[in-house]
């Protein structure tokens, strides 16, 4: 009877994992390429995915950055908030925990962001910015 009951767990388990439940995000873009024929950033920690997802009021993005080496010091993420004509909204900066590990090597870092969901709100460009970068 214990093994039929834990068995029964886990096949419960197991269904429950796979079922997805559909969750849209406002018709948000995520966009953290670097656009062609711009020069390359000097940082070398790179947004490597991102996406967002509608969390009560609020755009969450969650995704992950890749770190190639240990870093002195960690720097920030930079989220621009966009309307569908470029126009500027918000910009916000985020700290990223983890970063500053002292493990050698490359690392996937993941990151979490809540930013307030603009109803004009179209586009959202990640960067990295080293420490000591100067905002303009």
């Amino acid at each position: 009877m214990k093994f039929e009951n834990g068995l029964l767990v886990f096949g419960v388990l197991l269904m429950a994992s796979l079922v997805t439940t559909p969750c849209l995000a406002s018709a948000v873009e995520v966009v953290f390429e670097t656009p062609n024929g711009l020069v390359l950033s000097s940082a070398s920690v790179t947004v490597v995915k991102a996406e967002p997802v509608n969390d009560d009021g609020y755009l969450r993005i969650t995704g992950q950055l890749k770190r190639p080496h240990r870093l002195p010091m960690a720097g920030h993420l930079h989220a621009f908030t966009y309307t569908v004509d470029d126009d500027l909204i918000t910009d916000s900066q985020h700290r990223v925990s983890g970063l500053n590990s002292q493990r050698k090597g490359l690392m996937q870092v993941p990151f979490n962001i809540l930013l307030e969901d603009n109803p004009g709100a179209s586009k959202v460009r990640l960067e990295y910015h080293n420490p000591g970068h100067q905002e303009s």
